[in-house]
């Protein structure tokens, strides 16, 4: 869940969730943005997907009793496409994500950023297990300039040459910081990506 009044509503599901007994059956997952913000506050109930918008606390002892205990969607909160006047209540059939291949944001909507376990889960890491678990400083420069990879300031140098002229100087300690305003066009990284995936905006 995100959005204004996300803390309400967070405290709202909390309680009829208790009410109904269900403490040890529904996990609720307070999460980073997940780009819709028109939309918001957005609630997601997996496995199904079902994504509901514009939340208010409110709604949220009906949204208890008819989806997660009898298994229907309250449709006047689901997603309603502008064009055919239709409602579209599960998350991958929305328009607006269908049509984007998040790779940095992958994570936004999708976990709880201050739960490493969490990031671990979906392979956060992954690539810094396999540079400690056995490559070579070369190796690690090789696979840098096959990927591409540039940075993410106003001159977008390849990584790969900040890495070499770093490899050639002496070994000292290293010290590892945040620079999120530093990003993408129009300086879109900030919250939503930092708040995603932490760990994805520090650089050495």
């Amino acid at each position: 869940m995100c959005g204004l009044q996300a803390r309400e509503i967070l405290a709202a599901l909390k309680g009829e969730i208790h009410r109904h007994g269900l403490d040890n059956e529904i996990r609720i997952v307070q999460t980073g943005c997940r780009g819709f913000c028109a939309m918001g506050p957005i609630v997601m109930v997996y496995p199904e997907g079902i994504f509901y918008c514009q939340v208010k606390p409110d709604d949220v002892p009906h949204l208890v009793e008819e989806t997660l205990l009898k298994g229907r969607i309250v449709e006047r909160l689901a997603y309603q496409e502008p064009l055919e006047h239709r409602a579209i209540p599960h998350y991958s059939e929305i328009p607006f994500y269908t049509k984007q291949k998040r790779i940095a944001l992958r994570n936004c909507g999708m976990i709880d950023p201050e739960d490493i376990r969490e990031y671990i889960a979906r392979d956060g890491y992954a690539a810094l297990t396999k540079v400690l678990g056995g490559m070579s400083p070369q190796e690690v420069l090789a696979e840098m300039k096959a990927s591409g990879l540039r940075g993410r300031g106003g001159a977008g140098f390849p990584q790969a040459s900040s890495g070499s002229s770093r490899a050639a100087r002496p070994p000292s300690p290293s010290t590892w910081s945040a620079t999120p305003t530093r990003a993408t066009p129009a300086r879109s990284w900030t919250a939503a990506s930092s708040r995603a995936t932490p760990t994805a905006c520090s650089r050495a």
